[in-house]
Protein backbone atom coordinates (compact mmCIF):
# COMPACT_ATOMS: atom_id res chain seq x y z
CA UNK A 1 0.00 0.00 0.00
CA UNK A 2 1.13 3.59 0.02
CA UNK A 3 0.49 6.57 2.72
CA UNK A 4 0.15 10.26 2.02
CA UNK A 5 2.42 12.39 3.76
CA UNK A 6 2.60 16.06 2.89
CA UNK A 7 3.51 15.99 -0.84
CA UNK A 8 5.30 12.42 -0.49
CA UNK A 9 3.40 9.17 -1.20
CA UNK A 10 5.09 6.93 0.72
CA UNK A 11 5.84 2.73 0.12
CA UNK A 12 4.18 0.69 3.04
CA UNK A 13 3.16 -3.16 4.20
CA UNK A 14 0.66 -4.02 6.26
CA UNK A 15 1.04 -6.86 8.53
CA UNK A 16 -1.49 -8.86 10.59
CA UNK A 17 -0.16 -10.56 13.63
CA UNK A 18 -1.02 -12.08 17.17
CA UNK A 19 -0.15 -8.71 18.96
CA UNK A 20 -1.91 -6.59 21.23
CA UNK A 21 -1.15 -3.04 19.76
CA UNK A 22 0.08 -1.72 16.32
CA UNK A 23 4.01 -1.29 15.72
CA UNK A 24 5.40 1.20 13.26
CA UNK A 25 9.28 -0.05 11.50
CA UNK A 26 11.24 0.91 9.05
CA UNK A 27 11.98 -2.19 6.37
CA UNK A 28 14.92 -1.85 3.62
CA UNK A 29 12.46 -0.94 1.13
CA UNK A 30 9.12 -0.30 2.49
CA UNK A 31 7.60 1.24 6.22
CA UNK A 32 6.14 -2.19 7.96
CA UNK A 33 3.08 -1.63 9.94
CA UNK A 34 1.85 -4.39 12.03
CA UNK A 35 -1.40 -4.81 13.75
CA UNK A 36 -3.36 -7.04 15.57
CA UNK A 37 -5.06 -9.74 13.67
CA UNK A 38 -8.83 -8.86 14.78
CA UNK A 39 -8.05 -5.25 13.18
CA UNK A 40 -10.72 -3.95 10.78
CA UNK A 41 -10.66 -1.35 8.41
CA UNK A 42 -12.03 1.12 10.84
CA UNK A 43 -10.00 0.52 13.09
CA UNK A 44 -6.67 0.79 10.84
CA UNK A 45 -8.32 4.01 9.86
CA UNK A 46 -8.09 5.23 13.71
CA UNK A 47 -3.91 4.56 13.34
CA UNK A 48 -3.31 6.73 10.77
CA UNK A 49 -2.90 9.55 12.62
CA UNK A 50 -0.27 8.17 14.64
CA UNK A 51 1.59 6.36 12.29
CA UNK A 52 1.71 10.52 9.97
CA UNK A 53 3.33 11.21 13.58
CA UNK A 54 5.29 8.62 13.79
CA UNK A 55 6.58 9.32 10.06
CA UNK A 56 6.95 12.96 10.53
CA UNK A 57 9.54 12.22 13.55
CA UNK A 58 11.40 9.47 11.69
CA UNK A 59 12.02 12.23 9.05
CA UNK A 60 12.84 15.43 11.58
CA UNK A 61 15.51 13.42 13.16
CA UNK A 62 16.51 11.57 9.94
CA UNK A 63 16.32 14.26 7.35
CA UNK A 64 15.77 12.51 3.70
CA UNK A 65 15.19 9.33 5.32
CA UNK A 66 12.06 8.55 3.89
CA UNK A 67 13.40 9.87 0.24
CA UNK A 68 14.36 5.83 -0.09
CA UNK A 69 10.23 4.79 0.60
CA UNK A 70 8.89 7.33 -1.47
CA UNK A 71 7.42 6.54 -4.86
CA UNK A 72 8.11 9.37 -7.76
CA UNK A 73 5.93 10.25 -9.91
CA UNK A 74 7.72 10.22 -13.07
CA UNK A 75 5.28 12.11 -15.20
CA UNK A 76 5.68 15.07 -12.89
CA UNK A 77 9.44 14.16 -12.15
CA UNK A 78 10.83 13.72 -16.01
CA UNK A 79 14.59 14.98 -15.47
CA UNK A 80 16.86 13.11 -13.97
CA UNK A 81 20.52 13.61 -13.71
CA UNK A 82 22.89 10.79 -14.05
CA UNK A 83 26.31 10.68 -14.42
CA UNK A 84 26.59 14.45 -14.87
CA UNK A 85 23.93 14.28 -17.88
CA UNK A 86 20.53 15.49 -17.65
CA UNK A 87 18.17 13.00 -18.85
CA UNK A 88 14.66 14.38 -20.03
CA UNK A 89 12.29 11.29 -19.43
CA UNK A 90 9.33 10.70 -22.40
CA UNK A 91 6.88 8.11 -21.20
CA UNK A 92 4.59 6.99 -24.05
CA UNK A 93 2.05 4.75 -22.58
CA UNK A 94 0.31 1.68 -24.79
CA UNK A 95 -1.76 -1.52 -24.75
CA UNK A 96 0.90 -3.46 -23.37
CA UNK A 97 2.32 -5.48 -20.17
CA UNK A 98 5.67 -4.78 -19.80
CA UNK A 99 7.60 -1.64 -19.43
CA UNK A 100 11.05 -1.53 -22.42
CA UNK A 101 12.82 1.62 -22.74
CA UNK A 102 16.02 3.03 -25.04
CA UNK A 103 18.26 6.26 -24.69
CA UNK A 104 18.16 8.81 -28.06
CA UNK A 105 20.52 11.45 -27.14
CA UNK A 106 19.75 13.16 -24.14
CA UNK A 107 15.66 11.86 -24.08
CA UNK A 108 15.45 8.48 -21.76
CA UNK A 109 12.07 7.24 -23.91
CA UNK A 110 10.08 4.55 -21.54
CA UNK A 111 7.16 2.80 -23.23
CA UNK A 112 5.16 1.74 -20.39
CA UNK A 113 1.03 0.27 -20.15
CA UNK A 114 -1.56 2.88 -19.48
CA UNK A 115 -2.10 3.06 -15.41
CA UNK A 116 0.98 1.34 -14.71
CA UNK A 117 1.17 0.96 -10.88
CA UNK A 118 4.19 3.44 -9.34
CA UNK A 119 6.30 0.84 -8.44
CA UNK A 120 6.12 -1.05 -11.89
CA UNK A 121 7.25 2.14 -13.51
CA UNK A 122 9.83 3.02 -10.96
CA UNK A 123 11.28 -0.75 -11.87
CA UNK A 124 11.02 0.00 -15.68
CA UNK A 125 12.71 3.02 -15.40
CA UNK A 126 15.73 1.66 -13.49
CA UNK A 127 15.76 -1.30 -15.68
CA UNK A 128 16.17 0.90 -18.36
CA UNK A 129 19.06 2.86 -17.00
CA UNK A 130 20.87 -0.44 -15.68
CA UNK A 131 20.84 -1.50 -19.36
CA UNK A 132 22.15 2.12 -20.96
CA UNK A 133 24.80 2.48 -18.65
CA UNK A 134 25.65 -0.93 -17.57
CA UNK A 135 28.79 -0.37 -20.05
CA UNK A 136 29.81 3.00 -19.23
CA UNK A 137 29.86 2.06 -15.23
CA UNK A 138 31.75 -0.99 -16.09
CA UNK A 139 34.57 1.08 -18.30
CA UNK A 140 34.85 3.07 -14.67
CA UNK A 141 35.26 0.39 -12.43
CA UNK A 142 37.67 -1.22 -14.77
CA UNK A 143 39.68 2.47 -15.24
CA UNK A 144 39.64 3.10 -11.63
CA UNK A 145 40.92 -0.43 -10.55
CA UNK A 146 43.72 -0.25 -13.22
CA UNK A 147 44.77 3.44 -11.62
CA UNK A 148 44.90 2.19 -8.23
CA UNK A 149 44.21 -1.72 -6.52
CA UNK A 150 44.74 -3.83 -10.42
CA UNK A 151 42.54 -6.41 -8.42
CA UNK A 152 41.40 -9.41 -10.45
CA UNK A 153 37.39 -8.24 -10.92
CA UNK A 154 34.89 -11.30 -12.04
CA UNK A 155 31.83 -9.19 -12.71
CA UNK A 156 30.34 -5.88 -11.95
CA UNK A 157 26.55 -5.29 -11.87
CA UNK A 158 24.24 -2.84 -10.74
CA UNK A 159 21.85 -3.27 -8.48
CA UNK A 160 18.42 -1.72 -7.49
CA UNK A 161 19.83 -1.24 -3.76
CA UNK A 162 18.69 0.16 -0.59
CA UNK A 163 20.73 -0.44 2.06
CA UNK A 164 24.19 -0.05 0.45
CA UNK A 165 26.13 1.61 -2.11
CA UNK A 166 28.16 -1.24 -2.88
CA UNK A 167 29.62 -4.91 -1.83
CA UNK A 168 32.35 -6.91 -2.78
CA UNK A 169 32.48 -10.98 -2.65
CA UNK A 170 35.49 -13.02 -1.90
CA UNK A 171 35.13 -14.45 -5.58
CA UNK A 172 35.79 -11.00 -7.08
CA UNK A 173 32.06 -10.12 -7.60
CA UNK A 174 31.41 -6.48 -7.34
CA UNK A 175 27.91 -4.99 -6.81
CA UNK A 176 27.10 -1.36 -6.81
CA UNK A 177 23.96 0.60 -5.82
CA UNK A 178 22.09 2.19 -9.54
CA UNK A 179 22.03 5.49 -6.86
CA UNK A 180 25.70 5.57 -7.34
CA UNK A 181 25.32 6.93 -10.57
CA UNK A 182 23.63 9.63 -9.21
CA UNK A 183 26.18 10.80 -7.33
CA UNK A 184 29.32 13.60 -7.69
CA UNK A 185 32.10 11.97 -9.92
CA UNK A 186 34.52 12.06 -6.95
CA UNK A 187 31.84 10.44 -4.40
CA UNK A 188 31.48 7.42 -6.86
CA UNK A 189 35.25 7.57 -7.14
CA UNK A 190 35.65 7.02 -3.38
CA UNK A 191 32.40 4.02 -3.22
CA UNK A 192 34.44 2.19 -6.47
CA UNK A 193 37.66 2.62 -4.56
CA UNK A 194 36.74 1.61 -1.51
CA UNK A 195 34.96 -2.11 -2.87
CA UNK A 196 38.05 -2.61 -4.92
CA UNK A 197 39.95 -2.61 -1.80
CA UNK A 198 37.72 -5.52 -0.51
CA UNK A 199 39.18 -7.42 -3.42
CA UNK A 200 42.85 -7.13 -1.38
CA UNK A 201 41.19 -6.93 2.52
CA UNK A 202 37.92 -8.22 2.28
CA UNK A 203 36.80 -6.94 5.76
CA UNK A 204 36.99 -3.34 7.09
CA UNK A 205 40.25 -3.80 9.31
CA UNK A 206 42.81 -1.18 9.81
CA UNK A 207 45.03 -2.84 6.90
CA UNK A 208 41.96 -2.29 4.86
CA UNK A 209 41.26 1.36 5.76
CA UNK A 210 45.47 2.47 5.21
CA UNK A 211 45.07 0.50 1.53
CA UNK A 212 41.72 2.83 1.12
CA UNK A 213 43.47 6.28 1.99
CA UNK A 214 46.66 5.11 -0.08
CA UNK A 215 44.40 5.39 -3.05
CA UNK A 216 42.00 8.17 -2.16
CA UNK A 217 43.39 10.55 0.67
CA UNK A 218 40.15 12.12 1.03
CA UNK A 219 37.84 9.15 2.02
CA UNK A 220 37.30 10.70 5.06
CA UNK A 221 35.44 13.72 3.61
CA UNK A 222 33.56 11.23 0.89
CA UNK A 223 32.16 9.11 4.20
CA UNK A 224 30.92 12.43 5.51
CA UNK A 225 29.27 13.79 2.36
CA UNK A 226 27.74 10.42 2.03
CA UNK A 227 26.10 10.29 5.65
CA UNK A 228 25.33 14.00 5.67
CA UNK A 229 23.58 14.41 1.83
CA UNK A 230 22.91 9.96 0.81
CA UNK A 231 19.59 10.50 1.83
CA UNK A 232 18.71 12.77 -1.17
CA UNK A 233 19.65 10.70 -3.71
CA UNK A 234 17.12 7.87 -5.05
CA UNK A 235 15.22 6.52 -7.57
Amino acid sequence: MYISLKDKKIRAKVQKEFRLTERFSAGRKFILVQIPLWYTNKDFSKITRKLDVWLEKLERNNPGFLNRYTIKDYFQENIIEIMNQKLFLSIKEEERKTISGKLDGDSLQIKAPFDADPEFMRKGVIGTLKKVFKQTIEREVLSINDETIQGSIKSIKLKDNFSNWGSCSNTGNINLSIRLLLLPFEVRKYVIIHELCHLIELNHSNRFWHLVEKHCPEYRHHEKWLKLNGNKYYL
